[in-house]
């Protein structure tokens, strides 16, 4: 055993080369494949992953949208209809509009909803309130801005009580949020200003919201989903499409597809490590074939 572990080491140190060329590529496919299945592993059975994005981007939510061809859109008896299903519902107008306070102006998406949208989208405030049932009712003109927005028009000056003209409308300030991005709102990273409902149908016209978000109670996100779907194709024809979306549902595709690269990535590994090692042992036989004479 003691002439066999020698005869190694100075045929290792003989070809060093080749030695270290051998270890080197065993040591990469080893290390990708530990690599690749721990990420893998880790990114679909880790539950705190998938509850941190949750609770990030809303596990709870539920968004309704319009299909192009719905020429209807989705109105106060849609919204009415699935605030029973959930803890909260608000209807959502979106537009791209240019935001004005004196001399300055910025551009920014309008997004028009009820009060019920703070809580449901966990929005922060900065100072001031948000919009409140009493400016839906009353049609009051009042807008919150977010912070970017508020210090693009007004610097480091208080906003609060303030006119900013946005969209058309010329709206009083009442508050200040933190800036806030969601999975579902494609805004092209600008700034949002928010405004009443009401005021945003009487300035344009509109009688339909682009999409309604709903709360889903406790983790039914899925079942709710369904009784959303079923409601809203009661109250609409089989012409006017829409769709119903939650994050809970994105984040379970994603894992599925997550689970099938991982799988197909490990099998590429294993592939890799066998074709290495079947190298190794022909370069070893070869070596023993050449020096059997001797």
């Amino acid at each position: 055993f003691a002439d066999t572990l020698r005869s190694a080491a100075q045929s290792l140190r003989a070809h060093l080369t080749r030695s270290s060329l051998t270890v080197l590529g065993l040591s990469i496919g080893v290390g990708a494949s530990i690599a690749i299945g721990s990420l893998g592993t880790a990114a679909v059975r880790d539950p705190a992953l998938a509850r941190a994005a949750l609770k990030k981007y809303g596990g709870e939510h539920i968004v309704i949208g319009i299909d192009a061809g719905n020429a209807r859109g989705l109105e106060e008896s849609d919204v009415q209809a699935l605030r029973a299903l959930g803890d909260a519902a608000a209807p959502v107008s979106l537009g791209a509009a240019k935001a004005q306070a004196g001399l300055k102006s910025a551009s920014c998406v309008l997004v028009a909803t009820t009060a019920d949208y703070y809580g449901i989208e966990n929005l922060h405030l900065a100072s001031g309130r948000f919009l409140m049932a009493q400016d839906e009712e009353h049609l009051l003109h009042t807008v919150v801005l977010e912070d970017t927005l508020a210090e693009a028009l007004f610097g480091q000056s208080d906003p609060l009580g303030r006119s900013v003209t946005a969209g058309g409308v010329r709206c009083t300030v009442v508050g200040v949020l933190e800036t806030y991005s969601s999975p579902y709102f494609a805004g092209d990273g600008k700034p949002k200003a928010y405004l009443p409902a009401g005021v945003w149908r009487q300035s344009t016209g509109r009688s339909g919201a682009d999409e309604i978000v709903l709360r889903a109670p406790g983790a039914d996100v899925g079942y709710t989903a369904s009784l959303a779907k079923a409601a809203l194709q009661a109250l609409h024809p089989a012409e006017d499409g829409f769709t119903v979306s939650s994050m809970a549902e994105q984040i379970e595709s994603s894992e599925r597809i997550l689970s099938i690269v991982t799988t197909v990535l490990a099998v590429v590994g294993a592939i890799c490590m066998m074709t290495g090692g079947v190298g190794v042992m022909n370069v070893m036989l070869t070596s023993v074939r050449e020096r059997r004479r001797e």
